[in-house]
């Protein structure tokens, strides 16, 4: 059998911080240099821990008598020996170990960002293009004056600022984490982001006027907010080691965080003007409305329907 078994030292995300190889068993790991696995932690003994291979091929750990004892991680309990293997860990101290036998299989590798083509200027500029064709369209849209084009080419050099400046910041922080720049990266991710977001929220607005559903255009702030998370993921990925499950349980945090504040701060609102009303200001041709609608008839029918109970409690009022 073979004897060779590696000792992994965990980071506090579950990455492999130090990898310690040992030919031949039982070894001991502690804090005092004459160990064949030394860690570097205040809470491990000297002498922590001895490992050694039983004769069924199994790994047995045995606490060497320490102040702070060895735990198992799953289930989490101190126990004076135990028998380990396959993806069990342990804790001596505040630091977690795993141990591998050379024949353990690992993962493929996984996609590098920083090798993916997308991160080219090429890219990025059919990313721009695509940003300023509708950005200029939702500029035309919403404008209810008569349009002018010298009104849209005043705003380029702020559409255009507000993207790289982003994009730098980006890529200051990618060049101190990870020494990557990704200065077009942070770019197409940006652009991108701002381009699905032009493209979901009229969208939205029209299905809200073609289906009679306000709702759905209150609510597009979620929408919006989940290409805001995207986008997060996007740059974290580029700039950070960090495995994709974290990076999208932040990612996800700070969306949650955003659309609650939100929420409340128009609940807010509405407090304040109980007369406020939500209304679509919108204008759409008729032909795209799929829900039925209403002749003048029937909307007078309905406001005298309304009429009738006010008018009963009016009289009945002291």
């Amino acid at each position: 059998m073979d004897q060779l078994i590696h000792v992994e030292v965990l980071s506090r995300t579950g990455d492999v911080a130090q990898r310690v190889p040992l030919a031949s068993l039982p070894a001991t790991i502690g804090r005092a240099y004459d160990n064949d696995v030394i860690i570097d932690d205040p809470f491990v003994a000297p002498h922590h821990l001895r490992i050694e291979r039983l004769e069924d091929g199994n790994l047995h750990v045995v606490d060497l008598g320490s102040r702070n004892g060895l735990y198992l991680t799953h289930p989490k309990r101190r126990v004076a020996e135990a028998i380990i293997g396959g993806d069990d860990r342990i804790r001596i101290g505040h630091t977690v170990l795993r141990f591998r036998s050379r024949d353990w299989q690992v993962p493929a590798e996984e996609s590098d960002p920083s090798a993916e083509g997308w991160r080219s200027p090429l890219v990025t500029a059919l990313a721009l293009t695509a940003y300023l064709v509708l950005l200029g369209l939702h500029t035309y849209s919403a404008t209810i004056e008569d349009f002018q084009p010298a009104r849209l080419l005043a705003g380029l050099p702020f559409a255009l600022l507000v993207p790289a400046v982003w994009s730098g910041i980006w890529a200051a922080i990618g060049r101190l984490a990870s020494g990557r720049a990704s200065f077009f990266g942070h770019c197409t991710i940006i652009l991108a982001g701002a381009t699905t977001a032009f493209v979901v929220e009229p969208l939205l607005k029209l299905a809200a006027f073609a289906f009679s559903l306000p709702a759905l255009a209150a609510e597009s702030v979620i929408a919006i907010a989940f290409i805001i998370g995207a986008v997060l993921f996007g740059h974290l990925r580029l700039v950070t080691r960090l495995r994709p499950p974290i990076l999208i349980a932040a990612s996800a945090a700070v969306v949650i965080l955003a659309v609650t504040a939100t929420q409340i701060n128009s609940w807010l609102e509405s407090r304040d003007d109980v007369n406020q009303i939500s209304t679509m200001n919108n204008l759409y041709p008729p032909f795209l409305r799929v829900a039925p609608g209403e002749t003048p008839e029937e909307f007078i029918q309905g406001t005298r329907e309304l009429e009738k109970p006010l008018l009963k409690q009016r009289d009945s009022a002291p």
